[in-house]
């Protein structure tokens, strides 16, 4: 196993010790500077070589991961990295028994859990292939043509104090494929065969559980950085932590000192 976590890259800072027994001022305690943070070029995810698509399993955490892909388990935080995750808890899939447990705690029962969330499309084609109504759009149960609006994601102008990312909230819209469908049956006449077909099930219910099961599995479809491009990344993120000479309170490119200055009270 290699010394490759993170903290190693990490540079060094070191502050003033106050106390009663430290009464001198050069007397220095030597911490990690945690408000640095190593990114990936922007640049660097429009080299869709470097990158492979990749399906978490099961209940694989980021060191697992890093080991099957890199060999090297302290490698989680290029996993991390590269698909600019922050809070783990929160941005990697839970595992079943983890989902669950999540899902009963945030509706407070099963029967909550699956009850109905929204209603959504199956697709539906015509006898030469055709696509007449695509399959997953959000469709409201407010109304009795239930296609007539959509459930879509928009910004909210606020920001997560943490990612930076805009807060998104669901809304409903009206539905730019509007079809005129009623809940139980489409027909539509078939010129192929001269006949209206006619079908009986065009939406189906999606409950909270179907829900918070979907957005766990989309949590798995991560992006994976080749191993033979492994000391591209890390070299650019050496470089990029590193102190660069000239910097205020620059010792070395590893290591920033406090300032010495005593204020009076």
């Amino acid at each position: 196993m290699s010394d490759l976590n993170y903290f190693r890259f990490i540079p060094d800072f070191e502050y003033i010790t106050r106390g009663p027994d430290k009464g001198d001022s050069f007397d220095y305690t030597k911490v990690k500077n945690f408000f640095v943070r190593g990114i990936i070029r922007n640049d660097l995810y429009n080299e869709i070589t470097l990158f492979d698509r990749y399906i978490i399993e099961g209940d694989d955490r980021p060191d697992t991961v890093a080991n099957k892909l890199y060999e090297d388990p302290n490698l989680d935080w290029v996993i991390l990295l590269t698909n600019n995750i922050i809070n783990v808890y929160s941005e990697w899939p839970l595992s079943d028994i983890d989902l669950n447990n999540y899902i009963i705690d945030k509706y407070g029962s099963y029967s909550k859990a699956y009850e109905v969330r929204y209603y959504e499309t199956l697709e539906i084609k015509s006898q030469d292939g055709t696509v007449l109504v695509p399959a997953g759009l959000k469709v409201s149960s407010k109304y009795i043509d239930f296609n007539e609006t959509i459930l879509v994601f928009q910004g909210t102008n606020t920001f997560d104090p943490v990612t930076d990312e805009e807060i998104l909230e669901e809304v409903e819209v009206p539905n730019p494929n509007y079809l005129q469908l009623v809940p139980t049956f489409f027909t539509y006449f078939d010129s192929a065969s001269g006949k209206d077909v006619t079908y009986n099930q065009v939406i189906k219910e999606v409950s909270n559980y179907e829900y918070e099961v979907k957005l766990n599995e989309e949590k798995r479809q991560i992006f994976a950085l080749k191993k033979e491009y492994l000391n591209v990344i890390l070299d650019q993120i050496e470089e990029n932590l590193a102190y660069k000479k000239g910097s205020k309170q620059f010792v070395s490119e590893s290591l920033k000192r406090g300032s010495t200055v005593e204020f009076e009270d």
